[in-house]
């Protein structure tokens, strides 16, 4: 039984609530509160228990990411993402506006202590409430664009309100869960001490906010926490044959707009004399491609009097003239999942490689200069060789080391 005697045990929430508020909008009242919040529960444990009742158990958060329906199982480990984190949290320990990463849907359970406060709106309204932010505070959005993202952004919901941006309340108390969906942004704090843990999840609706998540870290250069990409061509390969037809209708576009946009990048490096690719894989694609291989050797055995195509080798150096250069753009338009091991990455990228220009992550596809690149070969990527570096002579001559783009 937890012990209650702070001033504030007795105190109605409506009146913190206006005291908190009057502290942000006032600016002049100091205040430091302590939060202990993205605590990894893979680090620190979670408080569901870790009885064999408890593991089982639909509620406990720790099964949610890879639970059956969930898109997120389709991802290597991230924390925070395919594992919960913890908040102590103490009076007025608030957590500023924000969406969550990629615009996935997020579950928040109240395990213990007093109640935390929350205001939310709507993705559907996403666009207006960040318009009345950038009008209310056009310099600091002027020096630093993407300020949503550093979650340092506090303002109050009715002067929100007054600007014509709908805005939802509510007070979760200890035993609860609160659900945000897609691009919904949300704010709030806690009344006291309490402990929450909380998670991402993804259901198939959420794959066209995943597209647009992804292109607005593209658009304000920052790194994704993990690879869009990679979710939608996993899902393919693993789970296509379980796809209900509403899922599957979803995918197929988010698929086919990942195509047609790999093949314009691909086909815009060729035109500036990118013609030929290698093919690296990681050790899973290893065993999947001679698995593939294999397969395809018998294949063309059963069917030796077919026609066949012969694809050009890594050292085709051969004049062959525009029959030449049509296999190479064949070879450069195949699909290949990129694994770039470069240091300073997000640790969840890692694997990929990420555009120099907008942090993307290459999962796909990507062009590197293999001269200037001082990192051991990747597991899977695209590069450039000796005599296709025209672009990669002038990344060099701007002096960009380690670097791949789109």
């Amino acid at each position: 039984m937890m012990q209650r005697d702070a001033w504030w045990d007795n105190v109605p929430h409506e009146e913190l609530e206006e005291e908190f508020w009057d502290i942000v909008n006032s600016g002049q009242e100091q205040m430091a509160v302590e939060y202990g919040s993205d605590l990894d529960t893979v680090e620190v444990g979670t408080a569901f228990g870790d009885s064999d009742t408890d593991r089982r158990s639909l509620w406990n958060l720790q099964r949610l990411p890879t639970a059956p329906g969930s898109l997120l199982r389709h991802l290597d480990d991230v924390s925070g993402v395919t594992s919960p984190w913890l908040y102590a949290g103490m009076l007025f320990s608030a957590f500023c506006w924000h969406n969550e990463d990629h615009y996935a849907y997020s579950i928040n359970y109240l395990h213990l202590g007093e109640s935390k406060q929350w205001y939310g709106v709507s993705g559907h309204d996403a666009a207006r409430f960040e318009g009345v932010l950038k009008a209310m505070m056009p310099g600091m959005f002027e020096k630093q664009p993407d300020l949503l993202f550093q979650l340092v952004t506090m303002v109050d919901p009715q002067t929100l309100q007054a600007k014509g941006v709908p805005v939802c309340r509510l007070t979760q108390h200890a035993g609860e869960f609160v659900i945000t969906f897609p691009q919904a942004y949300h704010a709030g704090f806690n009344y006291g001490f309490n402990l929450a843990e909380a998670v991402n999840f993804a259901t198939p609706d959420w794959l066209a906010f995943g597209v647009r998540g992804a292109e607005r870290y593209r658009h304000f250069r920052r790194t994704p926490v993990f690879s869009h990409d990679q979710i939608m061509c996993r899902l393919v390969k693993e789970r296509r044959d379980e796809l209900d037809p509403q899922t599957a209708a979803w995918l197929q576009e988010c698929i086919v707009r990942m195509r047609d946009e790999e093949r314009d990048y691909r086909w815009y490096w060729y035109e500036r004399g990118i013609t030929r690719g290698r093919r690296w894989f990681t050790e899973q694609d290893h065993h999947d491609h001679d698995e593939d291989q294999q397969q395809q050797t018998e294949n063309q055995r059963a069917n030796s009097n077919s026609r066949k195509r012969k694809r050009p080798t890594e050292s085709n150096d051969s004049d062959g003239g525009d029959e030449a250069k049509h296999k190479d753009v064949k070879r450069v338009q195949e699909k290949d999942q990129v694994a770039w091991n470069l240091p300073g990455h997000s640790p969840s990228l890692r694997k990929f490689g990420q555009c120099m220009i907008c942090r993307h992550a290459l999962y796909v596809g990507g062009v590197s200069c293999e001269a200037c690149d001082s990192t051991p070969p990747p597991d899977d990527a695209y590069v450039l060789d000796e005599s296709d570096k025209p672009m990669a002579r002038a990344l060099l001559d701007q002096g960009h080391r380690n670097k791949m783009t789109c």
